[in-house]
């Protein structure tokens, strides 16, 4: 959201974030490390950052329990006389607990029309608990605008058992990247030159649900076929399981774990990497896979997920189903075995998709769509 906000200011709007900080009362804050260190109470501050001026209020909840009305009528009061005498032309949230209900406060106070950033998080909240999602559906219709993360994460909140939105009142805004991390073309044409090995890249939290033991097993029948190198950026809980696997495959002299690397080395992997791959699932949108792109990587994503629609198979990238390792293994191996000309305009496609999608573009259009709601708010 901060990209967004950055570059709206760099284009000469006027911009407020509310920063909402939960913290537990006392004394559960006192609990344990793990509680005192992420839900303290912290005291209201405003700052500025890249040119954008942040407000943060605390907001107190119980643990496993949703946020009384009582703290976001309050929490709302607070952000209307931050607001004081200048009414926004429109009120934004992202994610629903708890600034959906803070947003609807202050935009039916100030009139102003109300849009609501959807993510993934969003859908397992009301998927999850019946109590939520009768909460959300109190509000719901008087949000002006959806906004989605992806393409799929709007289709399947279209089957959620709610009031019919028009395609008017949903759009899809994904992230984008930066614009200077997409590949200068002179090391685009040299980066496949006198390749001798493949090299392959993960980046990602190892986590079950990036499904990266899939990429592991598929590789591991194709190292008689392609001279190759995976390496994988990343930790977390999957890390030993992952390792054990690699001995088994006998992959130990293949793949090399990097652990985790901060977000800049991991564009310098991409931009001397061939193949980047994520199969994972659930996944709405994957802003990496963008990157990747733009590093000029032959991109491989889930078919089905977020990023399903942006990379399309064979043309700017691939896509495989996730959790079908024999697709996997055979998705690789055509790779392997491609053209080089059809390697290099699937490249190129796959460097315009993420230059097409580069954070201002991606910015400018949710702006236009914000103006577009206010005239039809206002009309």
């Amino acid at each position: 959201m901060h990209q967004f906000t950055k570059n709206w200011v760099e284009s000469g709007v006027e911009v407020t974030v509310v920063r909402v900080w939960p913290y537990y009362y006392f004394p559960i804050n006192l609990l344990t490390k793990q509680i005192k260190n992420k839900f303290t109470k912290v005291k209201s501050g405003e700052f500025e950052l890249d040119g954008v001026k942040v407000v943060r209020l605390p907001i107190g909840k119980v643990p496993k329990f949703y946020y009384s009305s009582y703290e976001i009528r309050s929490f709302s009061k607070k952000v209307l006389e931050i607001i004081n005498n200048k009414k926004p032309d429109v009120v934004i949230s992202h994610m629903i607990s708890p600034s959906i209900y803070i947003a609807h406060h202050v935009s039916q106070c100030v009139e102003a029309p109300h849009i609501h950033g959807f993510h993934y998080s969003d859908l397992l909240e009301l998927t999850r608990s019946k109590l939520r999602f009768s909460l959300y559906k109190r509000v719901e219709k008087y949000v002006e605008k959806l906004a989605f993360r992806s393409e799929k994460l709007e289709h399947q909140y279209s089957k959620l058992p709610l009031k019919f939105r028009s395609e008017q009142d949903m759009v899809v805004i994904p992230s984008g990247i930066n614009d200077e991390d997409i590949i200068e073309p002179t090391t685009l044409v040299t980066k496949n030159q006198n390749a001798s090995r493949v090299k392959i890249l993960i980046a990602c939290k190892l986590i079950r649900q990036k499904k990266v033991d899939n990429v592991i097993e598929a590789l591991s029948s194709l190292k008689n076929l392609q001279n190759f190198q995976l390496t994988i950026a990343g930790d977390g809980p999957e890390l030993n399981r992952l390792k054990k696997l690699v001995r088994k495959c006998g992959l130990e002299e293949e793949v090399d774990f990097k652990g985790f690397i901060p977000r800049s080395e991991v564009l310098k992997l991409m931009e001397v990497s061939h193949i980047f791959i994520m199969i994972s699932s659930p996944e709405t949108f994957g802003v990496v896979y963008l990157e990747a792109m733009a590093k000029g990587c032959l991109t491989i994503g889930s078919k089905g997920e977020g990023i399903d629609g942006v990379i399309e198979d064979e043309i700017n990238g691939f896509l495989c189903k996730p959790g079908d390792i024999q697709g996997i293994r055979t998705k690789l191996s055509e790779i392997f075995t491609l053209d080089n000309n059809l390697k290099k305009r699937i490249v190129a496609n796959g460097v315009k998709t993420a230059q097409n999608m580069s954070d201002k573009r991606v910015s400018s259009n949710y702006l236009n769509e914000i103006n577009k709601t206010i005239v039809e708010f206002n009309s």
